[in-house]
């Protein structure tokens, strides 16, 4: 199944812009997942095992973040915004091109092989059947980072070409238009689910329990941060400074609007009547009051999240790990 069919599936049952719905189906299917393998391990005899193994590896957190936001990925909630901002087809047709078509199968199938193979091979401490549940988590949970993955590249792209929509700006403050603050709404809580969701893998990494190579074990934890920190950082990062260029495109368009119309009025060697003062002052004010307004469209909560995926991501890469896997132990592993 194509992605492009998957998403009208999704659609036709999912209201793509409720994230609460999708939040509600992300931890109702992790529950029921945990539950499965609660079952499996047993009729295998290994429930404590496996439960402590489970939660080491944060496998609840991890399926719940990688079915909410594989939702989100799949879901034409983006496609909309674009839609609702502009009447433009060109960014949905770029989706449909052979090229980009064979690119998003790279991307979704290397990152779905090499994430089932690296996490496989950690070597989980619990028995067979439950060993197969854990390897059957890995699947699933790699098959929606590729897609995750996919879907980042998408929002950079699309963000690259908001130059090329015809929006209609708020002319009081463009920082303010209401499709802008959609798009920096969206762009900013993906951002923030592909960190939780990495974050949860992080610490998964960091189980006492494996029993792969201690050298092979340390690879995967420096591995997957070297990809997935610079994405995240990319993604939280280039749509905003996208959104600033034209916001600020646009305030130098309308300044140097009015700036031609009051030059109009008092240019012309005669003296203004009290109407082309009232108006060339009007106008001044205007100019004024565009150019401090917000060149961003930010507001606190937008704010805050940047902030604490730029906190978490570069903290993740500095943070000693040992410190990290005594925390663990201290936390999960004694309780």
């Amino acid at each position: 199944m194509s992605i492009s069919l998957a998403r009208w599936h999704i659609s036709s049952w999912i209201p793509s812009s409720n994230l609460a719905l999708l939040g509600l189906i992300a931890v109702t299917g992790a529950i029921a997942w945990t539950l499965l393998g609660c079952l499996i391990a047993i009729l295998g005899g290994s429930l404590h095992a496996f439960w402590k193994e489970w939660i080491l590896i944060q496998g609840f957190f991890a399926v719940a973040a990688a079915i909410f936001l594989g939702l989100v990925s799949l879901s034409p909630a983006l496609s909309e915004l674009f839609g609702q901002a502009s009447d433009s087809k060109e960014l949905d047709l770029w989706l449909q091109k052979p090229s980009v078509i064979r690119c998003r199968k790279i991307v979704v199938c290397f990152v779905t092989i090499v994430g089932t193979v690296t996490t496989t091979s950690l070597g989980f401490s619990v028995p067979g059947p439950a060993r197969y549940f854990m390897w059957l988590t890995c699947i699933g949970v790699c098959v929606m980072a590729g897609l995750i993955s996919w879907h980042a590249i998408e929002v950079l792209y699309r963000a690259s070409r908001l130059e090329t929509l015809k929006i209609k700006f708020f002319v009081y403050s463009p920082g303010q238009t209401r499709s802008l603050q959609k798009f920096a709404v969206y762009f900013v809580t993906f951002s923030v689910g592909v960190t939780v969701g990495y974050i949860f893998a992080f610490v998964g990494t960091m189980s006492p329990l494996w029993r792969g190579s201690p050298t092979w074990v340390n690879a995967v934890r420096v591995f997957w941060p070297i990809i997935y920190v610079p994405l995240c950082l990319l993604v939280t990062t280039y749509p905003h400074l996208a959104i600033h260029r034209l916001i600020r495109h646009e305030k130098d368009r309308l300044i140097i609007f009015y700036q031609e119309q009051i030059n109009a009025l008092i240019a012309d060697g005669q003296s203004p009547s009290q109407s082309d003062i009232e108006r060339v002052n009007g106008l001044a004010d205007l100019i004024r009051k565009i150019e401090e307004s917000p060149s961003f469209a930010l507001n606190f909560p937008i704010a805050l999240g940047a902030t604490l995926t730029y906190l978490v991501n570069i903290g993740s890469l500095f943070i000693p790990k040992e410190l990290v896997m005594q925390v663990i132990r201290n936390r999960l592993l004694h309780h």
